[in-house]
């Protein structure tokens, strides 16, 4: 762990300014044995205990790829986590992967992660894949489309179709549905940590190697889990229009 007193280092903060500067034109120690360009000893000292690395035969500093300030970043079962703010990075595939029937859900945020701000899912199904209308009076849900079209049912409006680059908002009470319309598709669904919890009351686990799971989500688990989170189902989806 590097570990540093920043209020002990008196250094100009436009001297500071200049320097983060130099390191992102590759200015500040370029790896030849050239001397540093204007970086004091004080700024030296600072951007050293901030974890910026050396290159090897190199007075300065260099190929910063990660600024860490005050504490060190440790790898928590593949995720990069800092223990002390519980900010973490998950490289793809590292998130906890969940699945409901084809469909796979990867947990990228929960509540337990973002100290009860929210939930962040990204989702992958095949075409014909569908949610039912319903509502959760309590939580809201936002999608946004990466790959692959959907068409989105909101309140009793016509289906919105939603190709890659569509972003949608569901406020709270709202009743909706959705429909994978493309051979596969990719999204995003932000929503709240209690609506994440349902997510998971209603997947299985992955088997290893990112496998889905053998068996199949029982329905009165489903009815359950609305019933204990507050989601209501209220009828299908319409038919597709022509």
């Amino acid at each position: 762990m590097i570990g540093f007193e920043p209020e002990n280092i008196e250094v100009p903060p436009t001297e500071i300014g200049e320097a983060w500067a130099k390191i992102l034109r590759g200015n500040v120690g370029a790896g030849n044995g050239a001397p540093s360009v204007g970086v004091s000893p004080s700024v030296r000292t600072l951007l050293r205990a901030a974890g910026a690395p050396h290159r090897r035969g190199s007075g300065g500093v260099a190929g910063v790829t990660a600024i860490r300030f005050g504490a060190s970043f440790v790898d928590h079962g593949g995720a990069t986590m800092n223990d002390q703010t519980n900010a973490y990075v998950y490289q793809p595939g590292q998130a906890e992967l969940r699945w409901m029937g084809e469909t796979s859900t990867y947990f990228l945020a929960t509540g337990e992660e973002t100290g009860g701000a929210f939930c962040l899912v990204d989702e992958r199904a095949h075409r014909g894949e569908s949610v039912p209308l319903h509502r959760h009076p309590e939580d809201m849900e936002s999608f946004y489309v990466l790959e692959g079209e959907l068409t989105l049912y909101i309140d009793d409006r016509p289906g919105a179709r939603a190709p890659a680059g569509s972003f949608a908002h569901i406020p709270g009470g709202t009743v909706h549905g959705f429909r994978i319309e493309s051979e596969q598709a990719r999204y995003l669904i932000l929503t709240t940590p209690r609506h994440g919890e349902f997510y998971r009351a209603i997947t299985l686990a992955s088997r290893p190697g990112g496998l889905p799971p053998t068996e199949r989500i029982e329905g009165s688990r489903i009815k359950q889990a609305s019933k204990d989170y507050g989601v209501e189902f209220v009828g299908p989806l319409p038919d597709h229009e022509s």
